[in-house]
């Protein structure tokens, strides 16, 4: 991973490219000698090459504040813990031989930063120290539950060239197309990687205070000053940035040719009533009959599920369906999904989303809806509202007119009206997604929009 960018709560917190930048020649040059930052940086975060903290201007700078110029930013010399793997297991001894083993879980990750800061005198060090503390609280809308940690993969690399309302194409291609003409293209959206509601646990500190600075020395090139260190918390998951599937995708209009979300089943061999038969899916039982001198005893009574009696399934339909590639699936990790509804200009009501594995590239129409990996149901989205379920959070919300942004837990349920679980895509295969509207209550405008997001231990 690259230690040396960070970004906290949308904010830059450590840029050792901008930092080194702002070495001037007075010798302070030397200090870095052998040490590694990204020259490419600036371009893949569209930044303008690195001037002063004045012109950039720097994330810190303050026009008020003059030592906000003195100040040239962390330089991160290490962070302890990104790269470790955060999954541990329970062990419980039996009384006789061996051992229970508990569920794998992931735990949290702590993070451990160090760095120095970069100034040309104390003043603009003292600056800087008080810029990272306010920094690193984060902002002041997440609450308890954290910000999100940004940092890459590793150093963007040029994937080819702008061209002027022709697209991406490679280096020096096409007409005119020579180096000099190139706009760069970065891959920074897959070297970016996200840690979830990452929270401030301790410092930053100072340990060490290099020698040779007195109080209201200034030099002509910035130096490192105060060597800090910084502890955070993170979820263990490092995200990769969404991959779109489908974008603001509307639903065909109602026909009269409407699907059924229902097959009736009625055959003589499949009657629910029969003893025969699997209750409620219409499918015979397989496996030896039961003594009828000796019955076994029957089976003790389940727990009633939660469920909401405002989830309705439409018996009518508007159907659309997304295949999701085998390419677009990871193997070895996962990918969470974040589905997006638009209501259009009229509420929406009663909305199915099923999930599928899908390997033997089957049509919609041959897909098992008892053998779907899970559902989302939306009984509700009001006019002109976006409703959002989001499998890296595992919240769902919605943003209504005038910015309004409000908890949707009630909107949104799981299979059979119950709790919602979030569906992840996985293995490597093929997926379908498909979408159902009731007739009843579909604007033109509505449209679906679903994305995946990678996540890695």
């Amino acid at each position: 991973m690259l230690e040396t960018y960070l970004t906290f709560a949308g904010n830059e917190i450590a840029n050792n490219t901008r930092t080194a930048s702002y070495l001037v020649d007075s010798g302070a040059g030397g200090t870095l000698q052998g040490q590694c930052f990204c020259d490419t940086l600036p371009d893949a975060i569209d930044d303008a090459p690195y001037t002063t903290p004045e012109l950039d201007p720097a994330p810190w700078y303050d026009e008020s504040d003059p030592r906000s110029t003195r100040f040239a930013g962390l330089w991160i010399e290490k962070i302890d813990g990104l790269n470790n793997t955060p999954i541990e297991r329970t062990i419980t001894q039996r009384i006789g031989d061996g051992a229970v083993r508990g569920c794998l879980r992931a735990k949290d990750k702590t993070l451990t930063v160090t760095g120095w800061l970069f100034a040309q005198d104390e003043c603009g060090a003292d600056y800087g120290l008080v810029w990272l503390r306010s920094a690193l609280l984060g902002s002041q809308c997440a609450g308890c539950n954290g910000d999100d940690l940004c940092f890459l993969a590793c150093c963007p690399n040029q994937i080819g060239c702008r061209g002027d309302g022709e697209g991406e194409h490679e280096h020096g291609d096409g007409e005119g197309g020579g180096e000099d003409d190139c706009d760069p293209v970065y891959d920074t959206d897959v070297q970016l990687r996200t840690l979830k509601n990452s929270a401030l646990v301790s410092g930053p500190d100072v340990v060490a205070v290099a020698p040779g600075f007195h109080q209201g020395m200034c030099l002509e090139g910035a130096r490192p000053v105060y060597q800090v260190t910084f502890q955070i918390s993170t979820d263990p998951y490092m995200w990769r940035q969404p991959v779109s599937m489908v974008e603001a995708q509307p639903w065909p209009l109602p026909t009269e040719d409407a699907v059924c979300n229902i097959t009736w089943n009625d055959l003589d061999e499949c009657d629910p009533a029969n003893p025969d038969c699997l209750p409620g899916s219409n499918v015979p039982l397989r496996g030896c009959i039961a003594d009828e001198l000796c019955p076994p005893p029957p089976p003790p009574p389940r727990l009633p599920a939660a469920s909401a009696a405002c989830v309705c399934l439409p018996l009518t339909v508007v159907r659309q369906c997304i295949e999701i590639p085998s390419n677009k699936v990871p193997a070895w990790l996962d990918s969470a999904l974040r589905i997006e509804v638009y209501s259009g200009e009229a509420p929406l009501r009663n909305v199915s989303v099923r999930v599928w594995q899908n390997p033997q590239d089957k049509t919609a129409a041959e897909l098992d809806g008892c053998a779907a990996l899970g559902t989302y149901y939306i009984t509700y989205v009001p006019a002109n509202s976006y409703l959002t379920i989001d499998g890296v959070t595992e919240k769902s919300t919605l943003r209504c007119p005038g910015f309004v942004q409000t908890n949707a837990s009630t909107q949104v349920y799981g299979s059979g009206g119950g709790p919602l679980e979030h569906i992840t895509l996985s293995c490597g295969v093929k997926h379908t997604i498909c979408a159902d509207v009731d007739t009843t209550y579909i604007d033109p405008l509505a449209s679906l929009t679903i994305s995946t997001i990678t996540r890695e231990l």
